[in-house]
């Protein structure tokens, strides 16, 4: 195990222990129309930093004016698409991010809307996309066939990817060519540029891109169907 994993380890379990549950809010009735307008599948989307982190500062004074990038997956009824160990290993992130403060298996039966391991300084978030429906962002969505979309989505469902910690060193380093780049964490678009190259998929011009290339990216290709 290199140094440099075990650095962003030992940061990872500091943000952890000092992490507070997210508060579970319904998804807007806006928020749920625009994606069933737009079809199930796959979706990328870069929110506009809101300066209020330690993580959204560095990444937004590194890398330009969008902070974070997640990809999401929309479908009316996501139970059907995973299989059993990826429902329960999707169970326990949804109780690690909102704590106990919400009946978990009657928000998960209901969710259409799923935020894929959201990477954020207190790890891999799987969450409702409620938490970031009034954010203001650029919403995109490649075009894939029905068999890259199903191996990217179960690729966010492996072990590997649920555990993984936060590329502290990747994003402190950015700037210098990822010098320090841990092949093992991921800062959050660096986790989308690696899952859709698996399948062909670019959504940036270079790998390891910030959130604002795969935006430019985006606008360039024609992926972008939303600025909110």
């Amino acid at each position: 195990m290199s140094l440099i994993h075990l650095l962003n380890e030992f940061v990872d379990r500091k943000m952890k222990k000092e992490y507070i549950p997210g508060a579970h809010k319904p998804l807007s009735d806006e928020a749920y129309t625009f994606f069933k307008n737009n079809g199930e599948g796959l979706y990328n989307i870069c929110v506009e930093s809101k300066n209020n982190d330690f993580v959204a500062k560095i990444i937004s004074l590194v890398t330009g004016k969008y902070s974070h990038g997640f990809t999401l997956y929309y479908h009316e009824n996501i139970f059907s698409k995973l299989m059993d160990e990826e429902w329960q290993r999707l169970r326990l992130k949804y109780y690690s991010y909102y704590g106990d403060s919400i009946d978990i298996d009657e928000k998960l039966k209901s969710i259409k809307v799923l935020c894929l391991a959201s990477a954020d300084s207190n790890g891999m978030n799987y969450k409702d996309y409620s938490a970031y429906q009034n954010r203001t962002q650029v919403i995109m969505k490649p075009t894939l066939t029905e068999a890259q979309t199903n191996k990217v989505l179960h690729s966010y469902f492996t072990p590997e990817t649920m555990n993984a910690v936060y590329d502290y060193t990747g994003l402190a380093f950015w700037w210098l060519n990822k010098m320090f780049d841990d092949e093992r964490a991921y800062y959050c678009s660096e986790l989308i540029y690696d899952k859709f190259s698996e399948v062909g998929i670019k959504v940036a011009q270079r790998k390891d891109p910030s959130p604002t290339e795969i935006v430019n990216y985006g606008i360039e290709h024609g992926t972008v169907i939303g600025k909110v």
